[in-house]
């Protein structure tokens, strides 16, 4: 009887150790996606302020609509480039202002 303990108890260490280790693990890798994701998010803020300085620029100087972007590896700051010509532009359009002085 004493080594059927034994065995169980073993048994509920070695379980509870693997469940603490998937637990980490899946910590870990929530850590890294949330990691992952601000950085993205950053990326793309630095995109978007570029992209709205940019499109305010071709807009006041009468160029044609342009969001073009070279990625260079880097598609989170593309998307924000993108998203930020068009709010730029868009705000200059619906404000009213006259392109190309």
């Amino acid at each position: 009887m004493k080594y059927k303990n034994s065995t169980f108890l073993a048994t509920i260490v070695g379980a509870v150790l693997v469940l603490a280790t998937v637990s980490t693990t899946q910590a870990q890798a929530k850590n890294n996606i949330i990691n992952d994701l601000g950085n993205a998010l950053n990326q793309g803020g630095d995109g978007f302020s570029s992209g709205q300085d940019n499109a305010r620029s071709d807009y006041r100087n009468g160029d044609s609509y342009d969001d073009s972007c070279t990625p260079n590896g880097n598609d989170a700051w593309c998307v924000g480039y993108i998203t930020g010509y068009s709010a730029g532009w868009n705000g200059l359009a619906g404000s009213g202002e006259s392109r190309g002085n």
